[in-house]
């Protein structure tokens, strides 16, 4: 790949995708490895897909979408501000250039969403968490039940509605984050490895309710729900 990148010229029309790749590349390995170095030329790659390609071309949302999810993961690993920070302002952009229809444009809002709710975490700021229930919600409802993604969607849209809820005290926002939730369950098949983490978020969404409303039938079902994650979840975990 970088050979293809030495050899490409500047008039290449494939010269961002040559980038792109080499960025999945990088980020694929950081994953296995862990590697600082890897993230570090993973968003090195991914800045120059950016660059090299203008507005107007269909890909160019795809590219700055991958490069706002390699600088959360970094974000992730170090800690640094600025990182997520760009990483929320190149999701966005990734949106905004979407239009309407895009069959990515779920998964563009959806790493906004994670990007936006990860920085309210570390910052507070209310407007984040609002709108990472905005976009989230839109990712869900433009999600196809049968698509592979859609119970992922609905788990983050439960957490977003999950962490309002922490902050406002809407009983709305822990009514949709229970719904959120069990539907994220009822979607995920059977065997799937994360299956266990969305049956302890139900769980918990179910807690919260609990103690907010009082229902006793609320912590029976938490009960049940954390009581299946354990056994679904191996002794090695």
């Amino acid at each position: 790949l970088r050979r293809a990148i030495e050899l490409a010229p500047d008039s290449d029309s494939n010269k961002a995708k040559y980038f792109g790749n080499l960025g999945t590349a990088f980020q694929m390995r950081f994953s296995i490895l862990g590697s600082i170095k890897d993230i570090d030329d993973a968003i090195i790659a991914q800045s120059h897909a950016v660059d090299v390609i203008s507005d107007e071309h269909p890909s160019k949302p795809e590219f700055l979408s991958n490069l706002g999810n390699t600088l959360r993961i970094r974000y992730q690993r170090q800690g640094n501000l600025e990182d997520l920070d760009l990483s929320v302002r190149v999701s966005r952009r990734a949106v905004t250039l979407a239009p309407e229809g895009h069959p990515s444009r779920p998964m563009f809002l959806s790493n906004l969403g994670n990007a936006l709710q990860s920085r309210f975490g570390r910052l507070g700021d209310l407007k984040d968490i609002v709108d990472a229930v905005e976009v989230n919600s839109s990712a869900v409802k433009l999600t196809p039940d049968w698509h592979a993604s859609k119970p992922t969607r609905l788990n983050n849209l439960g957490s977003a509605l999950h962490a309002r809820f922490k902050r406002l005290g809407n009983t709305e926002d822990v009514e949709d984050a229970v719904q959120a939730s069990r539907r994220a369950v009822e979607l995920m098949p059977d065997g799937h490895p994360l299956r266990p983490v969305f049956l302890k978020n139900l769980g918990l969404a179910l807690e919260i309710r609990f103690n907010h409303v009082g229902s006793l039938e609320d912590i029976e079902n938490q009960i049940k729900q954390c009581s299946h994650a354990v056994r679904l979840t191996p002794d090695d975990h």
